[in-house]
């Protein structure tokens, strides 16, 4: 049976597909980093980290700073959940279309982290 978060997992890696993404999800089973993101992608030349959750869940610290070392160093970051998966799907085509983006980070959920935790995750 499939539980909620991967059901979010099955929708993202639906876009990812749809945008010729190459992607994979990082099996750490107790031997790998801890904290990555649950998708790497590659989009058109573009390292892409993906962080899925379902409505209401907040990644953990350590998942943040992965993600933010990941946008610190010019890879794109993101959170979904299941509201996200139509902005995600824009924000790929931005990156295929080479639109300048904003910021690497993307928090995409319609309820998204707050400043304070943001930027204490930041450091």
């Amino acid at each position: 049976m499939a539980t909620p978060e991967s059901k979010v997992k099955d929708a993202i890696k639906t876009v990812l597909t749809k945008h010729g993404a190459y992607f994979f999800m990082p099996a750490t089973y107790g031997y790998g980093k801890s904290g990555v993101p649950d998708l790497v992608a590659c989009v058109d030349s573009r390292f892409v980290g993906v962080e899925c959750k379902t409505v209401g869940n907040d990644p953990t610290a350590l998942q943040l700073k992965n993600l933010y070392a990941i946008a610190n160093t010019g890879g794109v970051a993101c959170i979904c959940d299941e509201t996200s998966y139509s902005a995600f799907d824009a924000l790929l085509q931005s990156l295929i279309t080479h639109t300048k983006l904003n910021t690497n980070f993307y928090d995409l959920r319609q309820k998204s982290l707050t400043s304070k935790r943001r930027s204490a995750c930041e450091a």
